[in-house]
């Protein structure tokens, strides 16, 4: 469902696409490196694509936290949508959503060891 601007969790087209093609350069770079060093073209072309579909896999992981487990407040005195658990003046928002301790921070940092390690079981099933 279309959700407001901003909101974490939400998946759109363009987001995708940069996913994939974000996914697809370190993929590059991998590449470029274990050919620098004179890996088997074996290596290099799959170690790219578990490397590629790991990150893209981490990204897509993002998107389903930020959308489920990330905190989301809403402001006591405007009503406003807001991922931060106080006010600026130290007050605290109202959870609507998700865990309070969830906050961006987490969610990348799970993201981010979800996508390496995804990365890293494609490379010992794919035997790289």
């Amino acid at each position: 469902r279309p959700v407001p601007r901003g909101v974490s969790g939400a998946v759109s087209g363009l987001g995708l696409l940069a996913a994939l093609l974000g996914s697809l350069l370190v993929a590059g770079v991998f590449a470029f490196g274990a050919g620098l060093r004179g890996l088997p073209d074996r290596v290099l072309a799959l170690g790219a694509a578990a490397v590629a579909a790991g990150g893209f896999l981490g990204a897509l992981l993002d998107s389903v936290l930020g959308a489920t487990l990330q905190g989301r407040f809403r402001e006591p005195a405007t009503g406003r949508y807001t991922e931060r658990r106080r006010t600026a003046t130290g007050r605290p928002n109202r959870l609507i959503g998700g865990l309070r301790f969830v906050d961006n921070d987490v969610v990348n940092l799970l993201c981010t060891s979800s996508g390496a390690a995804a990365a890293l079981l494609l490379g010992v099933l794919l035997r790289v």
